[in-house]
């Protein structure tokens, strides 16, 4: 089964930040400003390869601070082939990492993935962050890693119990 992701909804979090959840909409520019800063700014990514038309139909886990002024992480999650997913531009602005927002970010989508019984979840991502992702059960492919220039290849499989 092939999904459209097209579904939004913002909740507060018990730390006071709000996530906006959502598909091509206004606070899709929360996102892109994220990416902005730390892949086009940050690690100097041209922005023709890290802005693409991908983000239309693409769901966007972003977190705001509580007045919804400023954006401070987000990741993109688009669906591929038959009940998997890409999980794809995790950021997080300089000055809010390591206080666990990433990991929050990708819980977060992992429990609608959950919902819509998703199979697969895969991403690319630098090598150097593999231990990150593992932590949240993914696992590299190819070997111990495959690795094409300095990303990694790596899988979550996700298994449900039959009633």
């Amino acid at each position: 089964m092939i999904f459209m992701l097209k579904y939004k909804y913002m909740k507060e979090l018990s730390n006071g930040l709000l996530l906006w959840h959502s598909t091509g909409d206004r606070y899709m520019e929360g996102a892109q400003a994220v990416r902005r800063q730390v892949f086009v700014e940050d690690q100097n990514v041209l922005p023709r390869n890290e802005f693409d038309l991908l983000d239309i139909a693409a769901e966007h886990y972003t977190f705001f601070l509580p007045d919804m002024s400023t954006a401070i992480a987000t990741v993109r999650v688009r669906s591929e082939e038959e009940n998997s997913v890409a999980i794809e531009r995790l950021a997080v602005l300089y000055e809010y990492r390591h206080h666990g927002y990433g990991r929050s970010l990708l819980k977060l989508a992992e429990g609608d993935l959950r919902i819509k019984e998703v199979d697969l979840a895969r991403i690319e991502a630098p090598f150097y962050t593999r231990g990150f992702f593992e932590k949240l059960g993914f696992t590299g492919i190819g070997g111990p890693y495959e690795v094409t220039g300095d990303k990694v290849k790596m899988l979550k499989m996700f298994s449900y119990d039959e009633d």
